[in-house]
C-alpha cells in the first residue's frame, strides 16, 4: 500500500490534553460560583440576624 496511513497516533493524546484543560477550567468556574453563592448566603444570614 502506498500513501498516508489513516489515524494519527498523536490525535488521542491531543484530545485528552484538551479535554483535561477544559475540565479543569469548568471546575474552576464552578468553585468560583459556589464560593459566590456561599458568600451571598452568609451575607444574607448576617443581615437577618441583625434585624
Amino acid at each position: 500500500m502506498t500513501g498516508v496511513r489513516q489515524g494519527d497516533v498523536v490525535s488521542p493524546l491531543l484530545f485528552n490534553i484538551v479535554i483535561d484543560v477544559m475540565r479543569k477550567a469548568f471546575e474552576g468556574r464552578r468553585r468560583v460560583q459556589n464560593h459566590r453563592l456561599r458568600s451571598k448566603a452568609l451575607v444574607k444570614q448576617e443581615n437577618l440576624q441583625h434585624l
